[in-house]
């Protein structure tokens, strides 16, 4: 499925009636962006240089960080607040050395394929 498919099914299934809890759904963004905030600021989606967080947003870290984290908030919900820091900022640091991440984002790679290839892997990279 191409990402303008998926997306237009997702608006579909938001619109339906019964479709989406967004009371639930609320509650798991408002979290994982309050846990990435907590860990990682403003740098939450810049690239590690082996000295600091920098550079541009990087629309790949969004998606896998942003998507792994709200994924694995049960196992983060159990840690306590600095041990769940540390964890997320040592995973936000080591994800573009993972193999499979580094050949599926970039320049010359199509959104689909970014996508495909990395939100399936997602859960288990930022997996505690």
């Amino acid at each position: 499925m191409d990402v303008h498919e998926y997306l237009d099914d997702a608006l579909f299934q938001l619109a339906s009636p019964g479709g989406v809890d967004t009371g639930a759904e609320g509650e798991i963004f408002t979290k994982t962006f309050d846990y990435l905030e907590a860990a990682l600021g403003d740098s939450a989606f810049q690239r590690w240089n082996g000295a600091s967080f920098t550079g541009k947003f990087l629309m790949s870290l969004f998606e896998v960080i942003a998507t792994g984290t709200s994924k694995n908030l049960a196992a983060l919900d159990a840690m306590q607040p600095k041990d769940r820091n540390e964890l997320l900022i040592e995973k936000a640091k080591s994800l573009p050395e993972e193999p499979t991440f580094s050949q599926n984002s970039g320049a010359g790679v199509r959104g689909t394929t970014r996508l495909t290839n990395l939100l399936p892997i997602a859960e288990n990279l930022m997996a505690p």
